[in-house]
Formats: structure tokens, C-alpha cells, sequence
């Protein structure tokens, strides 16, 4: 598995209406008054305010999940894929040896209505007011509503297939309206112990050492039921197969990442009784990030199990301890103007080629928390560190990726003729878990539990459910 693939996956992006680095600074630039946010990530003058008081509404309270721990395994709502509505028909098929799906509309308080056999594979089609499913005896039935759900039928081997990949559990599609767009969301519906071995098998190498992944088993599952606190009532998905959460492959062989699983059944990582958001990262670098820098300033990240550490070189050994990065100087603008017109927080209306990325802030550790972009004309934008990261890697139609990522948030800058040249340590946010360190205590003989200890301090390691 290459680098790319192991890439940081665990960021609340959209948990409340502050945003990490949501503020901008920008001068030398026009910049719409209304749209302008201050550095501390609150509406600057009059961004908030009515015409007739100076002092700006406050901002409304985040919202607060419950994290008290689970005492039954939870269900997790995997969003593994978004499709255009009306694209093409979506295939799901027995992941078993049976030949028969059970189908069934979902009613509006997520319950199943009257379920229907078809016969492996069927084709769904979202149509307006429902769907339409041809099995594979071209028998057509129609449904009502948004969503239907796919499982095997009863007394056959549990799991679905999706897309040519196994899953366990059931398939839930969804029709729903993102950015004024109609589209299907693919949703794996999956026990939390079936899930996680999935994650394993994606997120860390085949080889690695079983203590390693005894500890990614925990820090995953913890991370996965504070998502399920966050979301449940609030959107349809919990977690995403990708970036935006923790990466999985659906049902696996491993036997290692099985091993894994089952040995740590149950157990999380809690802070005085509740579940810690465990993010974790491919390496830290030997500088470690807070949650409330790296992810968001939310009110569930300020705990000190997942603030910044001192500098250690704890995954030294990493192939991704030290990396450089180039790309265009007006690459770079185009890049972050881009990044910033898919945002509704920021905003770079404009940006000449980039001359100058300079720290302005910095962690008591040493990382970097802010920087400032510096173009040809002299305009400067100041934004946090990791979401200039996802600013100088974004990519979407007509804006290419560029060929040797930013890596991490945590580098320096130099520019030559046409050229910013980054220089880093680290892959991915930094916070929690580094999971080549991880890999390097294991190595040394550390117990999973002491390696968790090391990268959550004063976490509770409990098992919560059998």
C-alpha cells in the first residue's frame, strides 16, 4: 500500500460553525466586508452585527454529542460512495453463495417497511419520489421515499456486495440533494466489531507487528463511536470510507487485523467516562498536533488526551520523517483560490503567484500553527496550518493536484525562480496516534496498551461491551 493511501483520515470538518483557521487575514486584496472573518475564527466587525448595534450576535453553541461509552455494540453508517442520481443504475449483489436479497423501503423514522425478495444481482435506479429495482430474473419492482436497504435474505450468508467489493452487513442507498445537486449515497450499515478489521486491513501494512495493530483496533473503534454519537440523528452516515474519516476495505481476510479486533473487543479509550475522539495519523514527524489546531476548535477536542506532545523522534525510521514538496508558484495561487471557492468559511477572492509562506505562529512544541501567503503584488493571506495543507493539495476539475504533495502542515518554505519549495516532516495531521511510531514500539517489544498510554496520556483503556 503506498503512502497516499495512508494518509491522515480522521478530520470533524464540518462539526460546528467555527472552523479551524476559518479566518482570514486578508490585505492587499479586495475582500468583501460581510465575507471577512477575523483571525480568531469569529465574524470581525460588522461580519455578525445588525446595521443598528455594533456588538456582532453571538455565535450559536456547537452542538454537544454524548460520548458516554457504549454498552452494546453500536451499528456504524459507512458512506462508501456518491454517485450522480440518474447516472447510471447501482449493482448490489450477494456477497455469499446465496442467490436471494431481501429489499426494503425506509421509512422516515429509519425503520424498514414492507421488504420485498429478489434474486442476486439487482440494479437500482433513484427515481423522482423513489427507486426502481430490476433483479437478476428481470423481475422490476418500485419503491417509495428517499432510501432502501439491501441484506441478504434470510438463512443465507450475512453481507452484500457493492461495486465488485464485499461487505458485511447491509447496503443502504440513499437519494438526497447535495449543493443543489441530486445524488445517491452508497451507505454500508455494519456491526462496529465487523467494521473495524476492514479498517485495519486499509490503514496499516500487511506485515506490521500485531501490537501495532492491537492499537490502531482501539483507536479506531473509539474513533468510530464518537462519529456515531456526533451524527446519529443528524445525517445519514456516520463515517466515509476516505479522507474524510478512516479508510476501509469491507470484509477482509486479514489475518492479523481479525486477530486484532477480536482481542480488543469492546475496549476504548476514555476520558473521565467519556469516549475520546482518537484521531491518529500515518506519522507525526517527532512533533505532535493538538486536536483543537489540526481538527477544530470544538469543545469534544479540547482534552488533554489528544493535545500536542514534547518533541519526540518517535517514527524517525518513517519513509515520510522528512519530505520535500514543489509546485508552481501560480499553481500554488490557482490552487488555494480554488480551495477557498469550494469553502463557504474562507475566502481568497484573488492571489497573484506566491513569493513567500511564512510562520506566524507556532505550537509550544514548535509546529506550526499559522502561516502567511505572500504574492507578487503583496497581498497576504493568513490561514491555520492544516488548512493551508488542503489548500495547496486541492485538486477539482481544472485544478491538477500537484505531483509531490504537501504531506503535512508542519514544513518550510523557499521559492526559486517560478517555484515554492516546501520541506516537511510528518504525513497527516499529527494528532493522537502515529502509526509508525506505533510500529516502532511494537518492534521494540511494547505492549499495546503502553504504546495507547504514550500517544493518549491520561486516557482510561476500558472494555465498555462484549
Amino acid at each position: 500500500m503506498g503512502d497516499a493511501r495512508r494518509e491522515s483520515r480522521r478530520l470533524f470538518i464540518q462539526r460546528s460553525a467555527a472552523v479551524v483557521g476559518a479566518g482570514l487575514l486578508l490585505r492587499g486584496c479586495e475582500v468583501p466586508p460581510s465575507r471577512r472573518l477575523a483571525s480568531t475564527g469569529e465574524p470581525a466587525a460588522g461580519a455578525g452585527a445588525s446595521a443598528s448595534s455594533p456588538v456582532a450576535a453571538a455565535p450559536p453553541k456547537p452542538f454537544m454529542p454524548d460520548l458516554t461509552p457504549p454498552t452494546s455494540e453500536p451499528q456504524v453508517r459507512v458512506r462508501l460512495a456518491r454517485s450522480s442520481a440518474g447516472d447510471r443504475g447501482l449493482q448490489v449483489a450477494s456477497a455469499g453463495r446465496g442467490r436471494w436479497l431481501r429489499v426494503a423501503p425506509v421509512n422516515a423514522d429509519d425503520t424498514l417497511g414492507f421488504e420485498r425478495v429478489a434474486a442476486s444481482p439487482i440494479v437500482a435506479t433513484a427515481e423522482p419520489g423513489g427507486w426502481t429495482v430490476v433483479d437478476g430474473q428481470g423481475m422490476r419492482l418500485s419503491f417509495d421515499g428517499d432510501a432502501i436497504d439491501i441484506a441478504a435474505a434470510g438463512g443465507q450468508p450475512a453481507g452484500v456486495s457493492f461495486d465488485g467489493t464485499p461487505f458485511p452487513g447491509s447496503i443502504r442507498l440513499v437519494s438526497c440533494s447535495s449543493e443543489g445537486a441530486f445524488v445517491v449515497d452508497v451507505v454500508n450499515g455494519v456491526p462496529l466489531e465487523a467494521y473495524l478489521p476492514g479498517v485495519l486491513a486499509r490503514e496499516l501494512y500487511a506485515k506490521w507487528h500485531p501490537e501495532t495493530y492491537a492499537a490502531q483496533a482501539v483507536a479506531a473503534r473509539s474513533f468510530a463511536c464518537s462519529e456515531v454519537a456526533f451524527w446519529r440523528g443528524r445525517r445519514h452516515y456516520d463515517v466515509v470510507a476516505g479522507q474524510a474519516s478512516q479508510a476501509y476495505a469491507g470484509r477482509t481476510t486479514s489475518t492479523v487485523a481479525l486477530q486484532a479486533v477480536e482481542a480488543t473487543r469492546g475496549t476504548l479509550l476514555l476520558w473521565q467516562g467519556k469516549v475520546v475522539p482518537a484521531y491518529y495519523s500515518s506519522c507525526c514527524g517527532g512533533v505532535s498536533a493538538s486536536a483543537v489546531d489540526a481538527i477544530s476548535p470544538h469543545p469534544m477536542n479540547d482534552i488533554p488526551p489528544i493535545q500536542a506532545r514534547p518533541p519526540r523522534d518517535c517514527c524517525a525510521s518513517a519513509p515520510v520523517w522528512r519530505w520535500t514538496s514543489e509546485q508552481g508558484d501560480k499553481d500554488a495561487a490557482n490552487r488555494l483560490v480554488a480551495w477557498s471557492a469550494s469553502r463557504d468559511d474562507v475566502t481568497i477572492p484573488r492571489l497573484g503567484p506566491v513569493v513567500a509562506v511564512e510562520t506566524i505562529a507556532v505550537a509550544t512544541n514548535g509546529r506550526p500553527l499559522r502561516y502567511r501567503v505572500v504574492d507578487d503584488r503583496g497581498g497576504t493571506v493568513e490561514v491555520a496550518a492544516e488548512q493551508l495543507r488542503w489548500g495547496l493539495n486541492y485538486s477539482a476539475a481544472g485544478v491538477t493536484p500537484p505531483r509531490q504533495p504537501v504531506r503535512s502542515a508542519n514544513f518550510s518554505a523557499s521559492r526559486a525562480p517560478g517555484t515554492l519549495r516546501l520541506a516537511g516532516r510528518g504525513y497527516g495531521h499529527g494528532v493522537g496516534l502515529c502509526q509508525y511510531g506505533a510500529q516502532a514500539s511494537a518492534s521494540a517489544g511494547v505492549a499495546w496498551r503502553t504504546i495507547l498510554q504514550g500517544y493518549y496520556p491520561g486516557a482510561a483503556i476500558d472494555r465498555c461491551f462484549a
